[in-house]
């Protein structure tokens, strides 16, 4: 994602390792694919941590609503019980 549209030379990789933790391979190609269009949408040349830090948010946010409605989901869709 990072070779037509660079990072920038302050984005800390540390810092932004330690906000992808517990995400998967999926979660984070579409956390740096958000963070490249939000720059190419801003007319920018390179990927700030400001537009990787949004991104990441807003990735936490898709998993937290997709977390739950996979609960609500299993509650609602649960087989009998035998007695």
């Amino acid at each position: 994602c990072f070779r037509q549209i660079p990072l920038d030379i302050s984005v800390r990789m540390k810092v932004v390792a330690k906000a992808l933790a517990g995400f998967s391979h999926a979660d984070i190609e579409k956390t740096a694919l958000d963070a490249v269009k939000a720059t190419i949408l801003d007319g920018k040349s390179v990927v700030s941590s400001e537009a990787l830090d949004a991104a990441v948010s807003r990735q936490q946010q898709r998993i937290r609503i997709t977390n739950a409605s996979d609960i609500t989901a299993r509650k609602t869709i649960q087989p009998p019980r035998d007695k």
